[in-house]
């Protein structure tokens, strides 16, 4: 179940903890569990991480991005990036994960439980972002198909802009469906015919 947006209770997470006993497992598990996470402990790491989990806690590694069950850009858990002790990750291979956090290890005690909160806050609100510029980009696509059709209207039917917008919603009206949809349909029969 998704956190609440905003909300910094780890109490409300499933916590995926993917990291190796020499690189502080126990310390992560330990904090997380303190905060009383939900945490499942999966070692040795799986090839493809699992896709269900709130937030993924796991082990940098030069195929990190090949066991994540997303493409880069478009994931759907938080994830925390744990560098073990006496480790210098590449910063490109590290910028592939896309994590919303990185954790260098030995952390000090507590510290985890809230980087992992903020992780999950940043995700959480850089989905927001994402869904809202998809919604735009809807609107901006619909807007650009409705001003096409009224262009092809205006000049197939010798209609004025009022006209052919007040067509396409009547349209779209008794058809049950979106003007959008009325207007793409005006289009691709337009384009079909030349």
């Amino acid at each position: 179940m998704p956190a609440k947006p905003g909300s910094a209770s780890l109490a409300e997470f499933e916590i995926v903890v993917a990291v190796a006993p020499e690189s502080g497992a126990d310390q992560v598990v330990r904090d997380l569990q303190r905060a009383r996470a939900k945490v499942r402990r999966l070692w040795p790491m799986p090839d493809k991480l699992p896709s269900d989990a709130d937030v993924l806690v796991v082990e940098f590694s030069d195929r990190l991005t090949d066991r994540l069950p997303w493409m880069p850009g478009e994931s759907r858990s938080a994830v925390v990036v744990v560098i073990g002790p006496n480790r210098a990750p590449d910063p490109a291979r590290l910028c592939e994960t896309t994590p919303e956090a990185v954790i260098y290890m030995p952390a000090q005690t507590e510290t985890i439980a809230g980087v992992v909160a903020l992780a999950r806050s940043q995700f959480d609100y850089t989905k927001r972002l994402r869904d809202r510029i998809e919604r735009l980009d809807e609107n901006l696509r619909t807007i650009r198909n409705v001003e096409r059709a009224k262009a092809i209207l205006i000049s197939a039917r010798g209609m004025n802009d009022e006209a052919a917008y007040k067509f396409l919603r009547t349209q779209a009206m008794d058809r049950r469906t979106t003007v959008n949809a009325i207007a793409a349909a005006i289009i691709d029969s337009f384009e079909l015919l030349g």
